[in-house]
């Protein structure tokens, strides 16, 4: 039987005075973000996700899609989700969100190890974006870069249109 975990972080009573708010990943705005931890079987459909859109991409470029499913996630957005199914499924699998990823086989994986290594970082809270929610590959967009965006590898990504 697969377990799905409710991640909920209390800031308070057990953080000293020196930790700030921005130190951690869960807490935006004042809020404690309650997300649904991504299973074994969506860990591995990220690592597919991974797969189609960043496998010529570094490792850092692997993790950052993977934070993108996960900052999706968090953000508690429901334009995010399919059919307002707040799990990584229903962010993976939301019309128009990403690239399928269906067609990846098992021992495509298994030839390139990092992309599941990467989605469990991601799922445990890595994440080189900063929070960025979006990403896309626009080389004219790359050339002319903005200050408000994050460059990995040949992917830009941003928070905001």
């Amino acid at each position: 039987m697969k377990r799905s975990f409710i991640l909920v972080i209390i800031i308070g009573v057990f953080f000293s005075s020196e930790v700030q708010a921005a130190d951690l990943d869960f807490f935006e705005g004042g809020q404690c973000i309650v997300y649904t931890m991504p299973t074994e079987d969506e860990i591995l459909d990220m690592a597919k996700v991974i797969y189609v859109e960043a496998r010529g991409e570094s490792f850092d470029g692997k993790i950052a899609v993977g934070a993108v499913i996960m900052n999706r996630l968090k953000s508690g957005n429901e334009d995010f989700f399919r059919n307002k199914e707040a799990t990584a499924t229903g962010v993976m699998r939301k019309s128009g969100a990403f690239a399928s990823f269906d067609w990846v086989s098992s021992d495509e994986l298994d030839e390139i190890p990092d992309c599941y290594l990467a989605a469990q970082l991601a799922a445990y809270g890595m994440d080189p974006t900063g929070g960025c929610l979006y990403f896309n590959s626009d080389q004219a967009s790359i050339k002319n870069k903005k200050p408000d965006r994050v460059y990995i590898g040949n992917h830009q990504f941003y928070s905001k249109f």
